[in-house]
């Protein structure tokens, strides 16, 4: 995947925004679906074919979900999008619990994955069987506000722990 140009947008994006909106109140920062919500406008300006879906659930009972799936039919590819915003420590962590769960769901280790990445939909005969062949990335976006010492601490921890080096891994489907 060429994420470049992606980048490039969606910083582009941002910097529009913020020329002219400062959109917290006081240093609250902005929810997390912005990060998604911006990612995808990045993405669906680039490939013209590509398809945007918030809240993608999944999960035996319908109890887990991806903030964003993004599936670019021109390059074959599917996004499962994780936002978060770092408010303290513990969201490291659950960053961790995200990667994990995203690649399960890439792997399909598990057969409840497998089970309903292909066949899962009762109401039509595929929900992501069509995209089987596709290939699969994670993706985590991730913000924190630094206007203060303890959240310059948590970037600190967040990268300084080599968090993002030791989590990267390249996972393709079956």
């Amino acid at each position: 995947m060429n994420i470049e140009p992606i980048l490039n947008k969606y910083k582009e994006n941002y910097i529009k925004i913020f020329k002219s909106l400062y959109p917290a109140k006081n240093s609250t920062g902005f929810t997390e679906r912005n990060l998604s919500v911006n990612f995808s406008k990045a993405v669906e300006s680039i490939y013209k074919s590509a398809f945007t879906w918030f809240e993608y659930q999944f999960g035996q009972n319908n109890n887990k979900h991806f903030d964003a799936i993004i599936v670019i039919p021109e390059t074959e590819e599917i996004l499962l999008i994780e936002s978060k915003r770092f408010t303290n420590p513990s969201k490291i962590n659950s960053v961790e619990q995200d990667i994990e769960r995203i690649n399960n769901f890439i792997k399909a280790e598990k057969e409840q994955y497998k089970t309903e990445i292909i066949q899962e939909n009762s109401i039509c005969d595929y929900r992501l069987d069509k995209y089987k062949n596709y290939t699969y990335y994670g993706i985590v976006l991730a913000d924190v506000w630094t206007e203060n010492k303890f959240k310059k601490k948590i970037k600190q921890e967040f990268l300084d722990d080599n968090f993002v080096k030791n989590n990267t891994s390249e996972t393709t489907s079956d």
